[in-house]
């Protein structure tokens, strides 16, 4: 089986330049994923202000974006680093998703900036392991923390230690600790991991409230914002979520299990008028306010969603919903698992699918998103094949005329 995990980096907060990337291995990491690390991570593998002492969890689904010229990365502080790529990347092909799991620690040092030693040690995988890589992820990003072991050498301990972990694993630099990671199997997909990676109870238990809006809007491709007071909070919620609306597939494109910037909003606009829908989640107030950007705006600390009013007729629980919740929590006070909850769930689903008219069914209306936005060279292939079709009913249609079948 191919490596699991890509790379280990560690981003930290420093004096002077801000969050940078300051150590990652293995160095020659491809173009693009060096490019995300450096572009792309650096806002959000930093979460918390310099008054900030907790521990936080990050989990990111994100792509190698096309960059444009002019473009300068990252500020980087380790000369062990490879070169900062200089040359364009604008042409740049569009790759798989890259998964990150993140630990963030915070700690009062004397040498730490602003006398605080933030920093965050990450792992960018090929598959969603999340539950198995946070632990030791969260001990690393500790003992980093205590100045003890470089930065280094703890990239290195994890990558040899992780790439193709399956089973018990005990990782250099941290003693007296083993790790269990769960073996892939052969066919195990990135969306099937994704789906065991999912907590949905932990969704659940936000109540009937958050809970039905966020399955209508998303059962409909209706775009979401979560805020929350930590990441590990909203980012386990969102992915709560992806089960909600089982079988039904969420792109992965459209999971932005955390997002930091009130620059970004940019990008999510942009997604949003192309007609694609996303789940996104945050801890900055600002988003909250920003409520062109969801159909649905959920925070998390008062259990509260607003519903756009355009889109209240979209994503406004019916009956049935509730009746289906109803169930839901009688199941679980019971002591029913998450099988019969996601069991429970999937059958909801699909009803409801099968309720909506066919011009409106989600599959359809995917298709319907990918015709408007071929590129024009698939767009040239298309009428080429609708030409020669009509041309070849045509022909059939003269011949048929000229020599009418002998009875």
């Amino acid at each position: 089986m191919e490596n699991v995990v890509i790379g280990v980096a560690i981003v930290q907060m420093q004096e002077v330049v801000g969050p940078g990337l300051v150590c990652m291995y293995p160095p020659d990491l491809p173009l693009e994923t060096y490019t995300v690390l450096q572009h792309s991570l650096v806002e959000l593998l930093l979460p918390s202000s310099a008054n900030t002492t907790s521990d936080d969890v990050i989990r990111l689904v994100t792509k190698e974006r096309k960059l444009s010229d002019g473009v300068s990365p990252s500020r980087v502080s380790n000369n062990d680093l490879p070169d900062s790529p200089t040359h364009s990347v604008k042409h740049q092909r569009q790759s798989s998703p890259v998964f990150i799991a993140g630990a963030f620690h915070a700690s009062r040092e004397a040498d730490g900036c602003r006398g605080t030693r933030q920093a965050t040690v990450c792992l960018v995988m090929r598959f969603p392991l999340y539950k198995d890589m946070l632990l030791p992820l969260t001990d690393a990003a500790q003992l980093y923390a205590t100045g003890k072991v470089e930065g280094p050498e703890i990239c290195f301990a994890l990558y040899n230690s992780l790439r193709r972990a399956s089973g018990p694993v005990s990782i250099a630099g941290i003693p007296g600790k083993s790790y269990t990671i769960t073996p892939l199997a052969v066919d195990d997909s990135v969306y099937k991991c994704l789906k065991r990676e999912c907590d949905v109870m932990f969704t659940l238990g936000y109540g009937e409230d958050i809970v039905l809006p966020i399955w209508r809007a998303i059962a409909q491709h209706r775009s979401i914002v979560v805020v929350a007071d930590t990441v590990e909070e909203v980012s386990r919620f969102i992915l709560g979520c992806v089960i909600l609306v089982s079988p039904m597939k969420v792109p992965l494109e459209s999971l932005q299990l955390y997002v930091s910037s009130p620059s970004m909003v940019e990008q999510v606009s942009v997604d949003r008028e192309k007609g694609n829908f996303v789940i996104l989640g945050t801890t900055n107030d600002y988003f909250a306010v920003k409520q062109e950007l969801g159909d649905v705006i959920v925070t998390l600390s008062d259990k509260k969603a607003w519903l756009r009013p355009e889109a209240q007729k979209y994503v406004t629980p019916a009956v049935n919903d509730k009746e289906m919740f109803q169930k839901l929590q009688a199941g679980i006070k019971e002591g029913k698992g998450e099988d019969w909850v996601r069991l429970v769930l999937e059958r909801h689903t699909t009803l409801f699918i099968q309720s909506l008219p066919f011009l409106e069914a989600m599959l359809h209306r995917e298709e319907v998103r990918r015709l408007k936005h071929l590129s024009p060279r698939q767009m040239k292939c298309v009428v080429c094949a609708v030409i020669i079709v009509v041309i070849g009913i045509a022909v059939i249609i003269a011949l048929t005329v000229s020599h009418p079948w002998a009875p």
